[in-house]
This record gives structure tokens, C-alpha cells and sequence, in this order.
């Protein structure tokens, strides 16, 4: 579906979609757009293309957006495939299905006639259309009641449909946010959750990231080998956009942090946007380490910030920075999708 999708995208770009179709070009192209729009990196991708729709590059970029997102969101993968579907006809082909009485008579009894066949009007004819007309009534109500869960993402607001967007669910229960950690069964060999962890704090109220905020609960790791340790804290939100939010400031925060921040690639980490930085010299009094790295991270409307210190100069394991921050994003999503978080770190 993607190779499809993609296609159909550059086309768009290009002004040359007619052999797709112009409206489902122009709806698969919207939903790409609208979804991708969201992030930083799905823009600069839009935006590449748009400027140099046959650029190999460009398009092998936004391929790789569009997958992550795909793999991210079943939802976003529905509303692709309904709108390659493309819109019903105009008028469906007209079938006579009618029935009606006849007074013509067969050996005595008179003749129903339904979409063309003629069948003799006795009682087991009778009662057998009757059963059949309650067999259509009800798949015709489980039809539409289907296609109402499939529209409204397969559940209530209050279970949750999974997955990000605007239905996505706010988890206010501290307990459900805990298990959102890697636990013990989840970490590489030799690491430890810390003493009293996970524990649920107030959010400051001097933090900006905390405005709207439901839930604020942290917790530690350390490893067998003394050379670093990690410090992960989930933040929940009543809604996406409180949780757009929140993300902004805590990416905000993390770029700013140290006397020389600098960005570093994460891949496939998963969540709707995420952004990871390097630092050196802690300006914070009690984090003695020399090096350092955050990975912030909003999936649907929860928001991740992983902490990596290090006591030596020699610079973060990235490795286990992302580790830590998909394991954490996985968990985070089936939590929201009403599952029990169950992602493991395999690093």
C-alpha cells in the first residue's frame, strides 16, 4: 500500500494524477499530507517532494515517513485504504427485486413473483421469505453497525480505538501509566529499576510542559557496570493537543539544555513526533555527570522524555537511548489501545 500511496503522491505533485483519478489522488494526497504535516520531519519530506517530485532521494525520504507512520497508526492505515477505495458510484446498477402477488394460478394456488422468478403462494413459501426477510434485516444492521466501528475506530473514546489522532485515549489512571515502563522482565540483562520506582509525582507547576497535564510519573534504571544511568518520565494529557503541547516545550527544554546541545538521529522510534539532542556540562545543580543525552517523544496523548547521564566524557550510548525510547513509545501506544503494555528492549 505505501509503494501505491507514494505513487500517487508524487503524481499528485507532479500534475500528472489523471491516471490515478483526480479525486482519490487528491484524497489519499490530503490525508498524507494532513498526517505528516504533524511532524517536522514528514513537512521537510512534503516539502521535498513537492519542490522535486522525481528526486530519488526525496521520494526514498518520504517513503520511509510514510511506512513509520503506516506501522504507527492502523488508523491511518484505514483511512488510506477507504480512500483508495475511492468514492461509490453515482447510482448503483437497478435490479428488479420486488415482489409481488400475482392472481394467476398454479394447480389452485396463486403465484408470488420476486425479481423475475415465479414461486407458488403457499404457507412453507410464505414463512420461508419471512425468515429470509429477518435474516436481511439483521445483516443489513450489523453491516451498518460495523461500518460504524470501523469509521469510529473499532470502540468507545473511553476504551480507547488505539493508535493516535484526535480520538486517541488519555490514560488517568496512575497505575495503567506505571506499567507504560520497561519493568524488569523487559530490560537487557544487568540493568535494575531503582529502588521505589516508578513513583507518580505533581507535575511543577513552574514547568510549562505541565499545563493540562493528568498524570506525571518517573522512574530510574541503573546497570550492573557503573558508567551510566537512565531516567525516564511519562506525562499524560486529556487530549492530542494538550499533549502537542506539552512535547513543544519538553523538545524546547532538551535543545537548550547543556553548554554544547546537539541533535542526534533517532530511527525508528515510533510515536507521532520525536526529537533526541547530546549534551555536555550539566547546568543542573545535582546531575554530576559530564555527558549526556534526552529523547522526547509524544505518541497520541502521552508525552515520553528519556534521560541518559553519563559519569565519563566519552559520550552516551545512542543505542540505548533509542532502545529505551521505542520500548517506552510501544508501551505507551497499546496502553492507549487497551492493551497491556508488553514491549520489551532489545538492547
Amino acid at each position: 500500500m505505501v509503494e501505491q500511496v507514494l505513487a500517487i503522491f508524487t503524481q499528485m505533485a507532479s500534475g500528472t494524477a489523471a491516471a490515478v483519478g483526480a479525486e482519490v489522488g487528491q484524497a489519499v494526497s490530503t490525508i498524507v499530507r494532513d498526517r505528516l504535516g504533524t511532524t517536522e520531519r514528514g513537512r521537510t519530506a512534503i516539502s521535498t517532494v513537492d519542490t522535486s517530485p522525481t528526486d530519488p532521494a526525496a521520494v526514498a525520504e518520504l517513503r520511509d515517513v510514510i511506512q513509520a507512520e503506516v506501522a504507527a497508526d492502523p488508523h491511518f492505515a484505514e483511512r488510506i485504504a477507504l480512500a483508495l477505495v475511492g468514492p461509490p458510484p453515482a447510482s448503483a446498477p437497478s435490479v428488479n427485486a420486488g415482489i409481488s402477488f400475482a392472481n394467476s394460478q398454479v394447480r389452485g394456488r396463486p403465484i408470488i413473483s420476486m425479481a423475475g422468478v415465479s414461486i407458488s403462494n403457499t404457507r412453507n413459501v410464505r414463512f420461508s421469505l419471512l425468515a429470509a426477510a429477518l435474516v436481511l434485516v439483521a445483516l443489513v444492521a450489523l453491516g451498518l453497525y460495523g461500518g460504524v466501528r470501523l469509521f469510529n475506530g473499532g470502540g468507545s473514546p473511553e476504551q480507547g480505538g488505539g493508535g493516535s489522532g484526535d480520538s486517541a485515549t488519555a490514560i488517568k489512571d496512575a497505575t495503567l501509566a506505571k506499567k507504560i515502563f520497561p519493568g524488569l522482565d523487559s530490560l537487557p540483562t544487568g540493568w535494575s529499576v531503582r529502588a521505589g520506582n516508578p513513583k507518580e509525582v505533581k507535575c511543577g507547576t513552574g514547568r510549562a510542559m505541565c499545563k493540562d497535564s493528568l498524570l506525571d510519573v518517573q522512574t530510574s534504571y541503573t546497570p550492573s557496570f557503573d558508567f551510566d544511568q537512565a531516567q525516564i518520565e511519562v506525562v499524560t494529557y486529556g487530549s492530542v493537543g494538550a499533549a502537542a503541547a506539552g512535547y513543544a516545550e519538553i523538545k524546547r527544554q532538551n535543545a537548550d539544555f547543556g553548554s554544547t546541545p546537539k541533535p542526534v538521529a533517532m530511527s525508528n522510534v515510533g510515536g507521532d513526533e520525536s526529537a533526541a539532542v547530546e549534551w555536555a556540562n550539566s547546568p543542573t545543580p545535582g546531575i554530576t555527570e559530564a555527558t549526556g543525552a534526552f529523547a522526547a517523544v509524544r505518541v497520541g496523548t502521552v508525552v515520553i522524555n528519556v534521560v541518559m547521564l553519563d559519569k565519563g566524557a566519552g559520550g552516551t550510548d545512542l543505542r540505548i537511548l533509542q532502545s529505551f525510547a521505542a520500548t517506552t513509545t510501544a508501551r505507551a501506544q497499546q496502553a492507549q489501545n487497551g492493551e497491556a503494555p508488553s514491549a520489551v528492549m532489545t538492547h
